[in-house]
């Protein structure tokens, strides 16, 4: 079958019902119901008097206050209580959330250890500057005379050599270590002095 020849039969069948419904409508009787008849309601006199009633007054709407205030918060965090009703009174500084601390006292420890770390650097860079300005007031005046350096060391085998021949010895070393530059996916990081 195709489609048009199912759509008439649809039609046909809603058609059918429709006429079968109006059929039972008409020949079923009106005034039966299962229901007895119901008296008549009962309505209460009452006497009158004269007296004051208040006035009640309904309304719907919203309220605005005399001066409005949004609050804003200056930092995000979860809040842990609030430090005031709705409706009341506040004042400037008077505590309106708690806020978690804390994920704040974790930045401030965070911090702190890292200005600790920072102080240590700076210590043990003044540490060296301070070694190394000794050795350059040892090293200058043998330059000037072109004699040997001393050779004081705590190993009679080992030498004490100036800074400027250290450099060039940790250069040669790293130059020999160093990777070629050609290879890819290679990132040369050089340690300094």
């Amino acid at each position: 079958m195709n489609f048009l020849s199912k759509y008439k039969y649809w039609i046909a069948g809603a058609f059918c019902l429709g006429v079968i419904g109006l059929i039972i409508g008409a020949i079923r009787p009106k005034g039966v119901s299962g229901a007895p008849p119901s008296s008549p309601p009962e309505v209460e006199v009452v006497q009158v008097e004269q007296k004051d009633v208040p006035i009640y007054g309904e309304w719907i709407g919203t309220l605005d206050g005399l001066v409005n205030a949004d609050v804003r918060a200056q930092v995000t965090g979860y809040l842990m209580r609030q430090g005031y009703q709705e409706g009341a009174f506040v004042k400037k500084g008077d505590l309106l959330f708690q806020i978690d601390p804390r994920p704040f006292q974790a930045a401030l420890d965070q911090a702190e250890g890292q200005l600790a770390q920072a102080k240590a650097m700076l210590a043990n860079a003044q540490a060296v500057q301070r070694r190394t300005e000794l050795d350059v007031n040892r090293y200058t005046p043998l330059e000037r005379n072109k004699r040997p350096a001393n050779r004081t060391s705590t190993t009679p085998s080992k030498t004490i050599l100036p800074p400027k021949l250290l450099w060039r010895r940790s250069r040669r070393k790293s130059r020999r270590t160093r990777p070629p530059l050609r290879q890819p996916g290679l990132i040369w990081i050089s340690r300094g002095l």
